[in-house]
């Protein structure tokens, strides 16, 4: 015999379940005696046959009792038929099948039935008719009431089924919560949406439950309708048998029979009571797995929210570590920039040594035979790198011995003979250091006198070194200073005209550029420059910058290499190692150098001794040839541009703020190279005039006279700060719509570090005209005013209090520049009437990741996009973002 059995089901079977398990199903009552069961080879006994389960007394009598019951109703049935039909054998049948045990035969009427009339017999027949008119309906009542709990019992079933759904379901969802753990933005939702899910399910538990009772209810009051009828029928039945004694036989017999039709039915009732009782347990059961799915769902939310938790944690900490990195970054970026323009001038002087290189390599090729001798020098010369602060005054006792060596050698001059050079070998090491080499040596010179000759350059070279940082420290402050002025005056120029104005920016030169000067010992100075007036600058036509490298004023660049994700990610930016990598690339760089002047490993001797073998006869001197080389704009100092400082309006010392928050003070009195031109206020003998205009008819009349006739001038409603907006439609040259605000320089806009404060105006240009537009230029307006950051070019803002009005547009921020066209670019002289000038911006509306590229990067990298993209100068709130992702960004 099998250990593990199958109940049977309509639906299927259910199993396996061990005997242990299905006693425990018998004792709650949800296993009948007649319920089938097999061992899974498709054998199938009653559950009452099997070994080793025991079933209740009263069950087992009910299982009994309801046998009969049916055998009865069949046998009813029959009579039925029979009395229908007129079959006489069949109802003979049906009789005695009907008939009571011969130990329990009831009190005959045999005289009743002999005394009997035949009228009285057909009162009889009639009334049997009558009763088992009653008994069919009644029959057919019990049978559809037994079809409905059939369907109940169905509807039970299929519910059950559909619970094991709802827990397979369930333990699906629970492994999507398992997965869900990777997303923490969903989690909570999908938390909450599975919780109204069960609790959803539970109430509709609850009101099949609640209907279970109603039709349990029902059942009962079918049954007390019935027990009612019952008496009814009694009563009715004796007060029949009083009136006639022979029919009160059979109605004793027909009420023993429905009697037992009742009891019957009660059995089946209470049978269904019982399935009904089995049903509830397994509901109860399904509510207890229920109930721990949903324990195990708190569980799990429990540990969501933990894990949660620990995730706010670390978001905090990242957000802090963040933070901290932003910190370093912009400190990086702001080294970055140092090393940027320092790369610059290392690359002009790599550019001025590699000349002096390949000058003395072709030095080189005379001095093969001292092979052995330069390398011991270069082991010298290795040495003293490492210990050159410790031997100073070695360099000095070695130079007073080269001065007496020099003496004697002088002597010699006349005796030598090698004065057959080429005349191209005209170079010198003395280029790399501003020094004077007066010495003649002979073709026999010792190598002590070679290595201390070196020394001296080695020396002189780190004396050249520090000239050069000194002019770093300089150039960068005149880097704030060429900036402005490349995007002033490089923007408006013609093609044409541009190289007419670049030579006249650049430094005169002299006639006889292609004689050979000498390297005096001190850092050359640059000469002043003939400048113009700005009264003696030709005129020039009024039109936008025909490319952003012709706005740049400089060659173009590599517009990729500043494309950065749209998260600015300071991790995936240059490392601490490789910015350390670029200084010790740039010293290695300074080592070569000093290897080649000092004859390394790979010159094959060819070092200064070349260098003074390969001199003209007579000569004392070691000479170099200089050819002055054209200069870019981008490479002049800001005191060699004209109208230099135009727009300072006589003040002693002009501040100007880079984009990297470096502020550099230029005094006019020490730090300029020639005399700045005198500020020419072409509007003095207007002031007068205009005394008593109010400051915005002041505004006014200047932007007519700048953008042409206004066609609309909107006023703010903003007592607090009024910004108005006056609108000039195209007119003349100008073929595009000038928006300009007039009230924004009523404000002065203070400036950090004590600086002056700055008063300014904004603009926009626009092919069409919209409220938007004028709601932008007032908004941002009134940014640098109220935020107290300051205004410079490449100062950012954020249109936040727009965010409806914008909330279609990705650009919701909006940096300020300098006009593209000459003439909006010039400052309006207001000196007497608000005190100082008034510095109009250009604004244009960018997106969250350029403004990440410009605080993070410089508007140069933001300019280089807008070359790149061919940025229509237009305000445009629908065109799409330059900074894209990076390739590795995407993977």
């Amino acid at each position: 015999m099998s250990d593990q059995w199958y109940v049977k089901t309509k639906n299927g079977k259910r199993g396996p379940y061990s005997k242990q398990q299905l006693q425990h199903y018998i004792d709650a009552g949800a296993i009948r005696p007649n319920a089938g069961l097999g061992d899974g080879d498709g054998n199938w006994v009653a559950a009452v046959a099997v070994e080793g389960l025991t079933f209740p007394a009263e069950v087992l009598a009910q299982l009994r009792a309801a046998i009969q019951a049916r055998k009865a109703k069949s046998a009813i049935a029959a009579v039925v038929n029979a009395s229908a039909t007129g079959d006489a054998d069949v109802a003979a049948v049906a009789d005695a099948t009907l008939a009571p045990p011969e130990d329990q035969n009831p009190p005959t009427t045999d005289g009743l039935a002999e005394d009997s009339e035949p009228a009285e017999d057909s009162e009889l027949a009639g009334g049997n008719s009558q009763a088992i008119f009653e008994f069919q309906q009644r029959s057919h009542l019990l049978d559809e009431r037994e079809r409905q709990l059939q369907t109940l019992q169905e509807q039970l079933n299929f519910r059950g089924d559909e619970l094991e759904t709802l827990a397979q379901s369930l333990q699906q969802r629970e492994a999507a919560i398992v997965e869900s753990e990777r997303v923490a933005s969903d989690r909570e939702s999908e938390i909450a949406t599975r919780e109204k899910e069960l609790n959803e399910q539970s109430d509709q538990l609850d009101q099949r439950e609640s209907e279970l009772r109603a039709q349990r209810e029902q059942l009962e009051s079918q049954q007390v309708d019935l027990d009612q009828r019952l008496s009814d029928f009694q009563q009715q039945s004796s007060a029949e048998h009083e009136l006639k004694a022979a029919e009160d036989e059979t109605a004793r017999q027909r009420i023993s029979e429905l009697e037992e039709e009742l009891s019957d039915s009660r059995q089946t009732l209470q049978a269904v009571r019982d399935e009904l009782a089995a049903k509830t347990v397994e509901v109860d059961e399904r509510e207890v797995q229920l109930q721990s799915t949903e324990e195990q769902i708190r569980t799990r939310e429990q540990a969501l929210e933990l894990r949660s938790n620990e995730l706010d944690d670390l978001t905090e900490q990242l957000s802090a570590r963040e933070q901290a990195i932003r910190q370093s970054e912009a400190a990086l970026e702001e080294h970055g920039n140092l090393l940027a323009e320092r790369e610059v001038e290392i690359g002009n002087r790599h550019n001025e040594v590699m000349n002096w290189q390949r000058e003395l390599e072709s030095i080189r090729s005379v001095a093969d035979s001292a092979d052995l001798k330069t390398k011991q020098a270069e082991e010298s010369i290795s040495q003293l790198k490492q210990t050159i602060a410790d031997q100073e005054s070695e360099l000095s006792s070695i130079r007073v011995e080269l001065n007496q060596k020099s003496q004697q050698l002088d002597e010699f001059q006349s005796g030598a003979v090698r004065d057959d050079v080429d005349p191209r070998v005209q170079t010198t090491v003395a280029a790399i250091a501003p020094v004077n080499v007066s010495v003649d040596l002979p073709a026999d010179v010792p190598a002590e006198l070679i290595l201390s000759e070196k020394k001296k350059l080695l020396r002189e070279f780190a004396a050249r070194q520090e000239s050069l940082s000194q002019r770093e420290a300089e150039l960068m402050r005149r880097e704030a200073e060429l900036t402005r002025r490349e995007l002033d005056i490089i923007v408006t120029a013609d093609s044409d005209q541009d190289a007419e104005v670049d030579n006249e920016l650049e430094p005169t030169l002299d006639d006889e550029a292609d004689v050979i000067q000498r390297i005096d010992e001190e850092p050359v100075d640059e000469e002043p420059v003939d400048e113009e007036s700005p009264s003696e600058v030709s005129p020039r036509p009024l039109r936008a910058a025909s490319s952003w490298e012709e706005a740049l004023g400089r060659s173009r660049e590599d517009a990729q290499a500043y494309e950065l994700a749209d998260l600015d990610d300071p991790r995936f930016g240059p490392s601490i190692d490789e910015q350390s990598q670029d200084a010790d690339a740039e010293d290695q760089f300074f080592d070569d150098v000093l290897g080649t002047v000092a004859g390394g490993p790979t010159d094959s001797g060819r070092g200064l001794h070349g260098a003074v073998e390969s001199r003209p006869a007579g000569s004392t001197q070691v000479q170099l040839d200089i050819v002055p080389k054209d200069r870019l704009p981008s490479e002049m100092l800001p005191s060699e541009l004209p109208e230099y400082d135009a727009w300072l309006d006589d003040e002693p010392t002009a501040v100007i703020e880079t984009e990297s928050a470096e502020t550099y003070a230029v005094s006019d009195a020490i730090e300029r190279e020639v005399e700045p031109p005198e500020v020419v206020d072409r509007n003095d003998n207007d002031f007068d005039a205009m005394t008593d205009l109010s400051r915005h008819d002041f505004r006014r009349l200047e932007y007519e006279q700048r953008f042409g006739p206004s066609s609309r001038y909107d006023v703010d409603q903003d007592e607090t700060m009024r910004v108005d907006v006056s609108v000039h439609q195209p007119s003349g040259t100008r073929d595009f719509a000038t928006l300009v605000t007039s009230g924004m320089s009523d404000y002065p806009i203070p400036m950090p570090n004590g600086q002056r404060s700055v008063r300014a105006e904004l603009l926009l240009y626009a092919t069409h005209i919209d409220e938007l537009a004028i709601e932008v230029l007032r908004s941002a307006a009134k940014i640098p005013y109220r935020k107290k950051h300051g205004l410079s070019i490449g100062t950012t803002g954020s249109l936040s209090d727009l965010s409806n009005q914008l909330s279609e547009s990705h650009q919701q921020d909006c940096v300020y520049m300098l006009p593209v066209i000459e003439s909006d670019s010039k400052p309006i002289p207001a000196k007497e009437t608000l005190g100082s000038a008034i510095q109009l911006f250009w604004l244009v509306t960018i997106t969250d990741a350029e403004r990440k590229l410009i605080e993070t990067s410089g508007i140069h990298k933001f300019l280089s996009l807008l070359e790149k993209n061919n940025h229509a100068v237009f305000f445009d709130l629908t065109r799409e973002c330059y900074v894209k992702r990076k390739g590795w960004f995407r993977r």
